[in-house]
C-alpha cells in the first residue's frame, strides 16, 4: 500500500513526464511550421533606367512607352536618369509628374541643371510613401553639365530603407571618380539599408566602379548572372554602365538580376529582386531563461516582431523575469517580459511583450 507521500511523488513524476511530452510536441510543431528568418524575407524589386528624356531609338518622344516598360516589370523603387521638366526639347512636359501618374507611383526629383527654360536631372519613383528626400549636387572638375544624386527614405514593414539614384560624368574618367567620391561621402552617415542605382557611365574596369565596390556589392555579380548585363546602347548593347549596388554592411540579399529588352530609350533598364530582411515578419529564435523559475532552460519560439513573441504557456515564464532572446540573423539581446499570458499549464500558448534591456 502506497503512503501519502509516495502517492504525491508518483503524481508529480507523471505530471513532469506529461509536461515533457507536450513540450516536445510543441517544439516539433514550432520547428516544422514556423517560418525562419531565411524563408520570411520581404522581397522588393528595384530598377535603374536612363530614359533619355523619354526619346526612344526611333527618335520619338513617348512617355507612355517608358511607363509601359516600368509597369510590366512591377518595380517597387525606380531610379531614373535624364529626366526633363518644362524643357523646350521635350514639349515642356513635366516628365516625372506624367510618369508618376502613368505608373501610379510617388516621385522625387533632383534639379541638377537649368536647360532650355526648364529643369533637367534625376528622379525616383516609389510605390511606398516617401518620408525623406535628400538632393545633393556634385562639384565637378571640368564637365559643363552639373550632376548630383537624390536619396529617399521609405518605410518597408515599418523599417527605413534608403534608395539613391545618380548619373555620373560621361566624358572624363577622373570626373566620374570625383563625383563617386562625393556621393560616398554624402552617404557615409546614412543609417538603415541602402541601395544605390544609376548610370555611372563607367564600365567595370573604371575607377568610379571600383571605388563603389569598396563599400557596395554589384547586384549583377552578387546574383551570379551568366549573361553580360550590357545596358547600352539599347539596340545593340555592348557596355555595362547601369548598376544596382547594395551596401555590404546591410542585411540585404540579391535574389535575381536581369536587363529588359526595349527600344523605348537609348539604355535598357536593369531590374533586381532584393530580399530586404525579415523586418516585421516571423523569425525563429531561442529564448533562454536567466532564472530558475521557468519550466525549461531553452526552447525555440516564433518571434513575430522585435517586441512580441508567441510562446507555449507550458513554459511557465514569469512576468518581469529576465530572459535572453537569440534571434537568427539579429544577434543576442536581453529582454524583460511584461504583460505575459498567464493560465493553467494545459492552456495552449500565449503571447508576451518584450522590453529590451542591457545585457
Amino acid at each position: 500500500m502506497l503512503c501519502k507521500d509516495d502517492h504525491i511523488k508518483r503524481i508529480g513524476l507523471a505530471l513532469t513526464h506529461y509536461r515533457k511530452v507536450v513540450l516536445t510536441f510543441f517544439l516539433a510543431l514550432l520547428l516544422t511550421s514556423s517560418p525562419s528568418s531565411t524563408s520570411a524575407k520581404r522581397t522588393i524589386r528595384v530598377m535603374t533606367y536612363n530614359i533619355h528624356v523619354g526619346v526612344g531609338m526611333d527618335k520619338k518622344l513617348d512617355l507612355q512607352r517608358i511607363a509601359d516598360v516600368i509597369n510590366k516589370e512591377r518595380p517597387d523603387l525606380v531610379g531614373l536618369q535624364e529626366v526633363d521638366r518644362g524643357v523646350e526639347r521635350t514639349q515642356r512636359k513635366d516628365e516625372i509628374v506624367e510618369l508618376a501618374q502613368l505608373t501610379g507611383m510617388e516621385y522625387a526629383f533632383a534639379h541638377n541643371l537649368d536647360y532650355q527654360g526648364g529643369q533637367y536631372g534625376v528622379a525616383i519613383l516609389s510605390k511606398f510613401p516617401i518620408d525623406t528626400i535628400d538632393h545633393r549636387m556634385y562639384q565637378n572638375k571640368r564637365e559643363a553639365e552639373r550632376r548630383g544624386m537624390i536619396r529617399i527614405e521609405v518605410k518597408i514593414d515599418a523599417k527605413p530603407v534608403n534608395f539613391v539614384t545618380t548619373h555620373l560624368d560621361y566624358q572624363y574618367q577622373d570626373g566620374r571618380l570625383f563625383e563617386a567620391e562625393q556621393m560616398l561621402q554624402f552617404l557615409s552617415t546614412v543609417k538603415g539599408p541602402l541601395v544605390v542605382v544609376g548610370d555611372l557611365n563607367d564600365e567595370p574596369t573604371g575607377s568610379a566602379y571600383k571605388l563603389m565596390l569598396n563599400q557596395f556589392a554589384d547586384s549583377w555579380l552578387s546574383g551570379h548572372q551568366t549573361a553580360d548585363g550590357f545596358s547600352y546602347p539599347a539596340d545593340k548593347p555592348i557596355k555595362r554602365i547601369d548598376y544596382v549596388f547594395i551596401r555590404k554592411s546591410d542585411r540585404l540579399k540579391i535574389k535575381k538580376a536581369w536587363v529588359v529588352e526595349t527600344l523605348a530609350s537609348d539604355h535598357v533598364p536593369v531590374v533586381v529582386r532584393v530580399a530586404v530582411g525579415s523586418l516585421a515578419r516571423s523569425r525563429i529564435a531561442t529564448i533562454v531563461s536567466r532564472t530558475e523559475r521557468s519550466f525549461v532552460d531553452e526552447i525555440v519560439v516564433c518571434v513575430e516582431t522585435e517586441r512580441r513573441i508567441k510562446i507555449p504557456s507550458l513554459l511557465q515564464l514569469y512576468t518581469h523575469c529576465f530572459y535572453i532572446v537569440i534571434c537568427d540573423g539579429i544577434g543576442t539581446e536581453q529582454y524583460q517580459l511584461s504583460g505575459i499570458f498567464s493560465g493553467p499549464t494545459d492552456t495552449l500558448g500565449g503571447t508576451a511583450n518584450l522590453q529590451r534591456t542591457a545585457l
